[in-house]
């Protein structure tokens, strides 16, 4: 496990990240491609290679369990959602854009380079086998959230179920698919090719965290003024899922898997929440607010939660 110090140096390249973007030394085509790159390449390479383990037992009981613990915590934090709103009397976009956020954590831009981080190639195990259910989740209840007070309404969602599974699938499933069948059959990536993966896996963590910072120049901070409602809910991200889940998490597991689990609850919002809702007729304004300033949160709460709470 690797200190809190290696976790602050991965948010200082949002820093970099955002200045790069500020002096206006990339453009934004740049900054689209790079997320493209580090979904459909990067982060494909670094989950086949970190998970291309010698399996045990133990690790395939353990990947039951994250699945497990991952269907609970998502089920969880929808009704939790839902709760929240009615207590807060939030209803129409807004209500869909803060469901979706309170639901769908960063759990690729941020999440995999975090618990990469603090725990390594078995964090990245667990992590890869816990964003199932997300992926899942994401492609069906996300865009239910997303469409149910749209502008768009005629806008018909893919149908048949081979175009649902389609929808779903991505390049990090499909590196989680391959890398899983590969450790289950105990064969190991040809030596070349593997440092190949590595090396491109290896430019995940510092791509992603810069990308973070290019997508928070693209919110003015007095945009964010007026409106409590997104800092209670990016507080509620935040802090309250993770201390939450811990409370309840500790008394069935322990190590990994409870960091693991804790650590991706407690990430900010997706960054993708306001492409999927300017893709969807919603409120993208809103949502490109909330994935700001949760970001921008987390910068202090994450490495807290690792030095005090979860490693």
């Amino acid at each position: 496990m690797l200190g809190f110090d290696q976790v602050v140096t991965l948010f200082l390249l949002i820093f970099f990240g955002f200045l790069v973007k500020k002096l206006k030394l990339i453009t934004n085509n740049f900054q689209k491609e790079v997320g493209m790159f580090i979904l459909n390449v990067a982060l494909p390479a670094f989950i086949v290679t970190s998970i291309n383990l010698s399996f045990t037992d133990e690790m395939l009981a353990n990947s039951a369990k994250i699945w497990v613990i991952s269907s609970v915590l998502f089920i969880s934090s929808v009704g939790i959602s839902y709760l929240i709103m009615r207590l807060l009397k939030i209803e129409g976009m807004n209500k869909d854009i803060y469901q979706f956020i309170m639901t769908f954590p960063n759990v690729g831009y941020m999440g995999f380079p975090i618990v990469k981080a603090v725990y390594g190639d078995i964090g990245v195990f667990y992590a890869a086998i816990f964003n199932l259910n997300f992926n899942i989740l994401l492609w069906s209840l996300g865009i239910y959230f997303m469409k149910r007070n749209s502008k768009d309404k005629e806008e018909k969602i893919e149908t048949t179920l081979w175009r649902k599974i389609m929808f779903i699938m991505n390049p990090a499933l499909y590196a989680l698919i391959i890398g899983f069948g590969l450790s289950l059959m105990n064969l190991q990536i040809p030596s070349l090719i593997k440092s190949t993966l590595v090396m491109v896996g290896n430019t995940t963590s510092p791509l992603s965290m810069m990308f973070i910072g290019f997508i928070l120049t693209d919110v003015h901070l007095k945009e964010l003024i007026g409106s409590i409602d997104l800092y209670l809910i990016s507080l509620i991200r935040l802090v309250g899922f993770p201390i939450l889940f811990f409370l309840v998490l500790k008394n069935f597991v322990s190590g990994e898997m409870l960091g693991v689990s804790v650590l991706l609850m407690g990430m900010p919002a997706a960054v993708n929440t306001a492409v999927i809702a300017s893709r969807y007729g919603n409120n993208y304004k809103l949502a490109s607010k909330i994935v700001f300033l949760s970001t921008l949160f987390s910068i202090i709460t994450i490495p807290l939660m690792i030095k005090y709470f979860v490693a």
